[in-house]
């Protein structure tokens, strides 16, 4: 680590955390904050992405002022929305998530958890069409501008419905429309809800981790359960399982003991 300026919403973050003066390091330590995960965020948030003007730009950044006091958690919370992330105590640290693609760590089926799957949607209202989010515009003495994104198909479905959002310490223009096109997608995309009881095998899962999912009542068939034995060419399966019509796009997933 060295002291230097950043826009880069991790790097803020951590030191809003351990800053003795400013921040929370009289309560926190550097070593009770996941700087490992913060580092995967802070690669993430540095990526170059297209600024929709032909130039490149990072995908996500803060550039503002913090002259008044907040709530601690409050203020954690603004800067884990600048890169669509969330904060979390667990295992004796401050961890962090944040919406990226990933690869999943864990499958539940019927043969792991206690129960059945159970599903709820989220509200037709709560499913809006149209972004308008807050920003600050550098080119106009940084003064609170205004990104239109709006989701023609969502729409032609559910009519002009508007949410009004603010991107906190966004500068660009082009950060805030990606972040308004975020909001539309996951309402309409994750608008969904499965709850289920699982084992001890799950308390390795953290907030964010994401996981597959094979619920034989809703898919019709049974494609997941236990092995009793398994090697590097065949498996031995917990039951009879009747491939007829799969044979050709069959891919067999295994977790090993070693969590991979």
């Amino acid at each position: 680590f060295k002291l230097a300026p950043t826009s880069n919403p991790a790097w803020i973050m951590f030191d809003i955390l351990t800053n003795n003066r400013y921040g929370l390091g009289v309560y926190i330590d550097a070593g009770l904050v996941d700087e490992a995960r913060l580092f995967q965020i802070g690669r993430y948030c540095d990526q170059m992405v297209d600024d929709g003007f032909g130039n490149l730009e990072p995908r996500y950044t803060i550039n503002c002022t913090i002259n008044s006091r907040a709530e601690a958690y409050d203020l954690i919370t603004d800067i884990c929305s600048a890169f669509n992330g969330m904060s979390y105590w667990a295992g004796g640290q401050v961890g962090f998530t944040i919406d990226a693609p990933s690869d999943p760590v864990m499958a539940f089926t019927s043969a792991n958890i206690e129960g059945e799957f159970s599903y709820s949607g989220t509200s037709v209202k709560d499913r809006h069409s149209i972004a308008v989010v807050t920003w600050n515009d550098p080119k106009d003495d940084y003064k609170q501008a205004v990104e239109y994104v709006e989701d023609p198909d969502l729409i032609e479905r559910y009519g002009v419905r508007k949410i009004e959002i603010q991107a906190f310490g966004c500068t660009s223009r082009a950060q805030a429309h990606r972040y308004g096109r975020w909001i539309l997608y996951t309402e309409h995309q994750q608008s969904e809800v499965c709850s289920f009881t699982a084992g001890m095998d799950a308390s390795t899962l953290m907030p964010g981790s994401i996981v597959q999912i094979q619920d034989e009542h809703r898919a019709g068939n049974r494609f997941g359960g236990r092995l009793p034995s398994c090697t590097a060419t065949s498996a031995i399966l917990d039951d009879d399982i009747d491939f007829t019509g799969f044979e050709t796009c069959l891919q067999f997933a295994v977790m090993l003991s070693d969590g991979s």
